[in-house]
């Protein structure tokens, strides 16, 4: 073979060597097969659950008795747990308890927790393992609150609202990312009949007439 040809033949090894080189010391040399798959990251998922109260007006009956439901709406979320922060007036609503209901009948609850003196509720629930297949998805109530008006009020309006930082936990993302897009309050109209207290007065004493 020619020296001239050899030659040529070298130098244009020793070229594509040289731009190889620089080419994967600026990071974008030939695409080759990884031997190992890359790590896609875990999806973000849509928040878009909401939490209310149903119905959004409540007037409470004669005897100061009430309930609301909670109810949700799952968007586009597969729920597996939810964890309900709902704030009342101590002063004015009493007797508050609260249970699971319609989409979470069967679900387990991991903490039900009334404070009667801060007026805080915390109630946390979620699927049982034989629901696993099935998270909870679209609309319908999850849980129901009873209270009764405190004795010491007549009449007026109270609130009971769903905190913002109560969380509904993904299916398929786990702990970690709350899909809670906003929450609602409820609108109490009181109605206890308070019966005026008739004054008390003393008996009258009867005297018989004197004898002569």
């Amino acid at each position: 073979m020619p020296k001239k040809t050899l030659g040529l033949i070298l130098g244009l090894l020793a070229t594509t060597v040289l731009l190889l080189f620089l080419a994967l010391r600026t990071g974008k040399g030939p695409l080759t097969p990884s031997l190992v798959p890359p790590m896609s990251p875990t999806p973000t998922p849509l928040v878009s659950t909401v939490l209310a109260f149903s119905p959004s007006t409540v007037t409470l009956d004669q005897t100061g008795r009430g309930t609301v439901d909670v109810s949700i709406d799952t968007g586009e979320n597969a729920v597996a747990a939810v964890q309900l922060e709902i704030a009342f007036d101590p002063k004015i609503l009493s007797n508050v308890t609260i249970q699971q209901a319609g989409l979470f009948q069967t679900a387990s609850p991991l903490k039900n927790s009334v404070d009667i003196k801060t007026g805080r509720v915390t109630f946390i629930m979620g699927i049982t393992p034989s629901q696993a297949k099935n998270p909870i998805k679209g609309k319908g109530i999850i849980a129901t609150i009873t209270f009764t008006q405190a004795a010491t009020t007549i009449d007026g309006i109270t609130k009971m609202r769903i905190l913002p930082k109560s969380q509904v936990g993904d299916f398929y993302t786990g702990q970690g990312h709350s899909v809670l897009k906003s929450t609602g309050d409820a609108t109490i109209t009181l109605n206890r009949q308070v019966v005026p207290q008739q004054p008390s007065t003393p008996p009258q004493q009867v005297t018989s007439p004197a004898t002569p």
